[in-house]
């Protein structure tokens, strides 16, 4: 799953599609998704900060632009050197209600959001690319089951 089915299209329209159709939400999308995500009885398994419109180059150890792709290692503004940024939530417990699990990795995954912040974690002159990409389960999937 994508993205949750109740999802605006405003907020889709805004997204970055990466070539495999994964979504990078605008970070000022991020409750709005997570919201939705509420809505539809979706799980969030993690996230993570995408640089859109760049890849890694390696021999500069830097990004560089390339248009519909998307890199996951992001310039600091703490020291000289790149970061993967992003959070996991805590795997279903068993005999724990799906209702409940959604609502923990919820709860979970805006706590981690809210801590990010943008012009203190990463260099400033990258903000306008920056996306993020959620892993989801619906209740219909396997791993719901578990």
């Amino acid at each position: 799953m994508l993205a949750p089915p109740s999802l605006s299209n405003e907020v889709l329209h805004r997204a970055f599609r990466a070539p495999n159709g994964e979504l990078g939400v605008q970070l000022t999308d991020a409750k709005e998704f997570l919201a939705a995500c509420a809505r539809d009885h979706v799980a969030v398994l993690g996230w993570e900060v995408w640089l859109i419109d760049h890849a890694f180059n390696s021999d500069d150890n830097a990004p560089t632009p390339r248009l519909g792709q998307w890199c996951g290692l992001i310039p600091l503004a703490s020291r000289k050197s790149n970061g993967v940024l992003g959070g996991n939530t805590g795997n279903k417990q068993p005999g724990e209600p799906w209702t409940t699990f959604v609502e923990r990795t919820l709860s979970e995954t805006r706590d981690q959001l809210d801590s990010f912040e943008a012009g203190s974690d990463v260099d400033p002159a990258w903000e306008d690319y920056l996306r993020a990409n959620f892993t989801l389960v619906p209740e219909t999937d396997r791993l719901a089951r578990l």
